[in-house]
């Protein structure tokens, strides 16, 4: 890095105030410790020789040596790919190594500063190397007084304020982060450091995963192949949380379940009809499966760290429902109206030509088999293809598109054949079978059949009112074509439902007036000629409505 540019970020630095919400913890941190760590950060650039260029491993390598908040920070973005270029955000999922563990001393001194009381008091045992060591806290095997084997997870003293801190120098930075290049001008880089801070200061508060794992129990207390840990409430605090200890074999460790005689591919299919349902039916999912987050206990799929949950809005929920099923139905219209639905735009949308790339979308995919559809790819591309129009897609939407890709991966390792795609699409059709209520769907039929005919009787007065408009010169119509074969087609479509809406209105008018003579011959006390037109005009409605609201064309 030039000396003149480092000259320049330094005053920049070092002429701002600190951002609002940070002051009150610069005051507990170290004199002078915003210009040291604001030294070794411009060391660590300086020495990866970031003005020479960015690739993804040297972005890997830089965050791992600005140390845990950084690394925290970048497992997080890693799961936005509408953020990052997916080789970014492919590289940093490697970011889930273990870092340097706390001493044992740290941890001891941790433990009973949190409880007021002796480790001693609280354990019968407490082992001193640590099971994993991650960029917020470590974990430990040990024993309650009771019995009970536990894990315990500490939190590395003072990594909120750090944490803080470091926030407030990278939204100092963003002058800088700007000029590798790899992440838009138009993207609001403040409002992206606020998000992350947000989900990292949930992470922190040990008390909400132990909330988490609570409703995930909740959601999942019927299905016998799946559970998670049990939380020690009474030993829990924000920074210190207690769990049951689970005594079983990692999901990526196949040797070790095959020679277990765990059916790998019961255990795929049993792992995808899970999350299928924690996406579709709870709109709460685990936001981080990879294998170091499944163990499998006896046969049973035991989901671990709640920390990371990911939620659905119900609105959020039914448009990724519709965006499923618009691609099974191939209808462009839905799956553009579901894009709008889920998203915020800021600017204007080009109507015709979204259409005209939905169109493309789903032809790519409509030409593949199920069974070939890689679900984390095809949500991957919609969420370019939303990019492309400026549309801005939910934080639990993109971060279900990214855990996709991670849960997908772990099903392959277990069983190469399984398909996500071919799950969802069954677990969909169970759900609209299972809610199918059959007295409200006729009931909608009738009511949207006696509109459908309401409106089509008005159809001619309309017709005539605008031909005399026209006549008259009083207006005159635009349509910007895009596609003069497809308006064509579309227009023909709609002539023959209007031809076939007023033979329909026709016969409904004449066999009423029929049934009301004495007719002969009669069939049931009707006028046989009547019931005929009836029947004939029930055909048609039938037709007509699964024309329209069945295959939605």
């Amino acid at each position: 890095m030039s000396n003149r540019l480092a000259s320049l970020y330094f005053k920049e630095f070092n002429d701002t105030d600190s951002p609002q919400g940070n002051a009150d913890i610069e005051e507990k941190l170290p004199r002078g410790y915003r210009r040291k760590r604001l030294g070794e950060i411009m060391s660590i650039l300086n020495r990866h020789e970031i003005t020479k260029g960015l690739t993804p491993e040297k972005l890997r390598l830089i965050i791992e040596d600005l140390g845990p908040t950084f690394v925290k920070f970048g497992q997080i973005i890693s799961m936005r790919s509408d953020i990052l270029p997916e080789a970014y955000c492919k590289e940093l999922e490697k970011l889930r190594s273990d870092v340097k563990p706390m001493s044992f001393a740290t941890v001891k001194k941790q433990i009973e500063t949190e409880y007021g009381d002796s480790m001693s008091s609280l354990f019968s045992k407490f082992d001193k190397k640590p099971l994993g060591s991650a960029s917020i806290a470590q974990v430990h095997h040990a024993i309650l007084k009771n019995g009970d084997e536990v894990v315990v997870k500490v939190q590395r003293p003072g990594i909120y304020e750090v944490m803080a801190m470091d926030i407030g120098l990278l939204h100092r930075a963003i002058s800088l982060i700007k000029i590798t290049g790899i992440i838009s001008d138009a993207l609001d880089l403040n409002m992206l450091l606020d998000e992350m801070w947000f989900a990292a200061r949930q992470e922190m508060d040990f008390l909400i995963e132990a909330r988490h794992a609570d409703q995930f129990a909740d959601y999942n207390e019927d299905i016998s192949y799946v559970a998670c840990p049990k939380m020690y409430h009474q030993y829990s605090t924000s920074k210190m949380l207690v769990m049951e200890y689970i005594d079983g074999i990692s999901v990526g460790d196949l040797d070790a379940l095959r020679a277990a005689k765990v059916n790998l591919n019961t255990l795929a299919d049993n792992m995808a009809e899970n999350y299928i349902k924690q996406v579709i039916d709870d709109a709460f999912f685990h936001a981080d499966p990879h294998p170091g987050n499944i163990i499998i206990r006896d046969g049973v799929i035991v989901w671990i760290d709640t920390g990371m949950m990911g939620t659905l809005s119900r609105k959020d929920s039914n448009a990724l429902k519709n965006m499923i099923s618009a691609v099974a139905t191939q209808n462009a219209q839905t799956l553009k109206n579901a894009l709008l639905e889920i998203g915020d735009y800021t600017e204007p949308i080009d109507h015709i030509r979204m259409y005209a790339d939905v169109d493309n979308f789903l032809n790519r995919y409509g030409n593949m088999d199920f069974e070939s559809i890689e679900l984390g790819t095809f949500l991957t591309d919609l969420l370019d293809l939303a990019s492309e129009h400026h549309i801005s897609i939910p934080k639990g939407i993109t971060m279900f598109m990214r855990s996709c890709i991670t849960i997908e991966s772990v099903i392959a390792l277990l069983n190469p054949h399984a398909n996500l795609v071919s799950i969802l699409m069954k677990h969909l059709y169970r759900n609209e079978i299972k809610n199918l209520d059959l007295k409200a769907t006729l009931f909608d039929f009738g009511r949207n059949l006696y509109s459908g005919a309401q409106a089509t009787l008005e159809i001619p007065g309309y017709a005539i009112s605008l031909i005399r408009t026209v006549l008259h010169g009083d207006t005159s119509i635009n349509i910007k074509l895009s596609d003069y074969s497809d308006l064509m087609r579309k227009i023909d479509l709609l002539v023959s439902r209007i031809v076939t809406s007023l033979i329909i209105v026709g016969l409904l008018i004449g066999s009423s007036f029929i049934a009301t003579t004495n007719m002969k011959p009669e069939i049931l006390d009707i006028p046989a000629l009547g019931l005929i037109g009836f029947v004939f005009a029930m055909g048609l409605a039938f037709y007509l409505i699964f024309n329209i609201f069945i295959t939605k064309r």
